[in-house]
């Protein structure tokens, strides 16, 4: 029985590569089985890969701009094999994604030997058969799903454990950047020696800094609130760096900007319409880096969670993709919010967007700015929050956390350090939640109430005089 599969190869070359002509004459020829497809740019490359049409082998050169981490896990995605051609050291292989690699002289023999190593075949599709259902179906089949463990490339080894990643959100005007400083100077105290010279129980690792705050905003203002030079490097020179190579420490450290209350800041993007520079694969091993570089990473991110599979915008996953993969990252996510019926149906909108999005509940800390000081009209809040949650997303948040009033603008316009009420509910409910996710407690539903009633007389009894 005659074979009919063959390989589909994309190929990307700069100008005029001598190769180019190669490929396509072995594969007219029939020479080589399979078809060739020129790209011109790397977003040409991106988008058959994301089509339903499936590819087996991408032919890149070495040197090119566009190879980097996110065209690799665009590659890894789709099954499609990478074979690099050129210089190997103009293209490291830091994900262990490339497939092979071919020098530039290479032959009809050594790309067949590369394609039988590391590709795939495929049956060719009939022209009958071009039904878009039909098609997509195929292809989803040939690629496989997905959603499943291979989605993404497979993480880079690392001997240490990770730092803590705690990301801090909240719609416009609830004070979320301002709880993030709080919570990030209540860390840097914390971390402190204490005055007999003992260090606290959560002390970092002594390869590690204390806590860095991270400013990953599309419209950040932290830099300014802590009046940081604007030339001063960030969260894109971060993904920048991080797009082929993954930083050491020391380097990933020296991106934080120095402040005034015991811990650094990661300035965010310098112009809202900068958020292309920031490509996901990259961002993601960044943020990694930030947590092997410091002990808690404080995030501060934007509370829009939206992806390709809720709009069918891939354009809207990627403006998303600091908070997307902040909050799938995080060990613990506050959800800042008023007392107010618009803040606390934000809150409920925030925290079902985060659910939707994979977020375990146990994770969830909802947060309550300005909050009454009457202890009537906290449990009111409290229990009416809840109520809104377990309606919309059939869970209950960790817990529920109240900061008061506060007046912080002298603080903030002097650059002195915040109130130590503002960071102290905020510590105390993150180190709870930490060590009962840690101890394996478990999720509770909407089935469950927050608390209790406890009968007299069932926990113990009386001691007669």
């Amino acid at each position: 029985m005659t074979d009919t599969t063959r390989f589909v190869v994309l190929g990307l070359g700069a100008a005029r590569s001598a190769w180019f002509g190669d490929i396509t004459r072995w594969a007219n020829s029939g020479a080589v089985p399979g078809e060739f497809i020129k790209c011109l740019s790397v977003a040409e490359v991106r988008v058959r890969l994301r089509s339903p049409r499936p590819h087996t082998a991408l032919l890149i050169e070495s040197g090119l701009p566009g190879l980097d981490r996110d065209l690799l896990a665009a590659a890894h995605d789709a099954r499609c094999a990478v074979i690099v051609v050129g210089d190997p050291s103009l293209a490291p292989d830091s994900l262990g994604i490339i497939g092979h690699r071919l020098t530039a002289d290479f032959d009809r023999t050594d790309l067949l030997a590369a394609l039988r190593a590391t590709a795939r075949r495929v049956a060719p599709v009939a022209a009958d058969d071009f039904d878009l259902d039909q098609l997509t179906a195929r292809a989803a089949r040939a690629l496989g799903d997905r959603s499943g463990p291979d989605q993404n490339p497979p993480p880079e080894p690392d001997d240490r454990d990770p730092g803590l990643i705690v990301a801090v959100t909240g719609s416009g005007g609830t004070g979320a950047s301002l709880l993030a400083m709080g919570l990030a100077q209540a860390l840097a105290d914390s971390s402190r020696p204490e005055p007999d010279g003992l260090r606290p129980a959560a002390r970092p690792a002594p390869h590690r800094h204390p806590v860095l705050l991270a400013d990953l905003r599309r419209a950040g203002q932290l830099a300014m609130l802590h009046d940081c030079d604007p030339a001063h490097p960030g969260v894109q020179e971060l993904a920048e760096a991080h797009r082929r190579v993954s930083l050491a420490p020391a380097e990933v450290r020296a991106l934080g900007c120095p402040t005034g209350r015991g811990y650094p800041l990661l300035p965010g993007l310098r112009q809202v319409r900068m958020w292309p520079t920031v490509r996901p694969a990259a961002f993601r091993c960044g943020l990694d880096s930030l947590a092997a570089s410091y002990g808690h990473v404080v995030a501060d991110i934007d509370s829009d969670f939206e992806g390709e599979a809720e709009g069918g915008s891939v354009g809207v996953e990627d403006r998303n993709a600091m908070s997307r993969i902040s909050a799938m990252a995080a060990a613990v996510i506050m959800v800042i919010g008023l007392p107010t019926l618009k803040g606390i149906h934000s809150m409920t909108r925030v925290t079902s967007d985060l659910v939707g999005l994979g977020v375990a509940p146990d994770r969830i800390v909802a947060v309550v700015n300005r909050s009454p000081r009457h202890a009537r009209e906290r449990a009111r809040l409290a229990s009416a929050l809840a109520d809104l949650i377990a309606t919309a997303s059939n869970v209950v948040p960790a817990c529920v956390v109240f900061v008061p009033e506060l007046g912080v603008e002298g603080h903030l316009r002097d650059g002195t350090a915040l109130p130590a009420a503002l960071g102290r509910p905020l510590i105390g409910a993150l180190r709870a939640v930490v060590a009962r996710t840690q101890s394996g407690g478990a999720t509770r539903t909407a089935d469950e109430p927050l608390a209790q009633r406890i009968q007299p007389g069932s926990i113990g009894v009386w001691a007669q005089a």
